[in-house]
């Protein structure tokens, strides 16, 4: 595996992760306040 590989590879892992803790941390704080309240959106 070349050096470019292991970066785009590592690149692309890191993508996801930044993508799922954007869209599931805020629905997590999202849905613990609508629990308390109505979520005006």
């Amino acid at each position: 595996m070349s050096v470019n590989q292991a970066q785009s590879i590592r690149h692309s892992y890191d993508y996801q992760v930044y993508k799922l803790t954007v869209i599931y941390l805020p629905y997590c704080q999202s849905d613990s306040e609508s629990q308390a309240s109505p979520n005006h959106d």
